[in-house]
C-alpha cells in the first residue's frame, strides 16, 4: 500500500492504544546509542507536536570523495521547522487521533513517488 498508509496506520494504532508517540525511522538507517534519549529529552526541552532527528550518514570506507557530503549541522537544536522528512521523527499521536484529522494519505497519490513525508509533515505544520 505504500510508506503513506503505514505511518498513518501506525501512528493511529499507537494513539488507539494509549501511546502519546510514535517514533520513525528508515529502514535503510540505524539507530545510534542515544537515539531515544535525545528524542525525549528534546520533548522536555522544546514544546512541539513532531520532533525531527538529524541523519548522519555511514558510508564504506572506499566511498569516492565526490559523494560523501561535509559533515554540517545546517540546523541548531531547537529549531522550528515547517516541513520534516519521515525518516528520523517522533510524533505526537494526537496528530493521528484527531477526527478533523486532513493529513491522512493522499488517496495513494504519493506512495510510489517519494515525497510523501515531507507534504505529510508540511500540512501538519500548517494545521499549527
Amino acid at each position: 500500500m505504500g510508506i503513506p498508509f503505514a505511518r498513518t496506520r501506525c501512528g493511529r494504532h499507537a494513539a488507539e492504544t494509549g501511546h502519546d508517540w510514535a517514533l520513525y525511522i528508515d529502514d535503510d538507517e540505524e539507530a545510534r546509542a542515544g537515539w531515544l534519549a535525545a528524542f525525549v529529552e528534546a520533548t522536555r526541552r522544546y514544546p512541539a507536536d513532531v520532533y525531527y532527528g538529524r541523519v548522519i550518514p555511514r558510508l564504506p570506507p572506499d566511498t569516492p570523495a565526490w559523494m560523501v557530503k561535509p559533515d554540517v549541522n545546517k540546523r541548531p537544536t531547537g529549531t522550528r521547522l515547517r516541513k520534516a522528512e519521515g525518516h528520523n521523527t517522533l510524533v505526537a499521536t494526537r496528530i493521528f487521533a484527531d477526527p478533523a484529522e486532513p493529513h491522512a494519505p493522499l488517496g495513494g497519490t504519493m506512495r510510489f513517488s517519494g515525497g510523501s513525508d515531507t507534504e505529510f509533515f508540511a500540512r501538519v505544520h500548517d494545521r499549527g
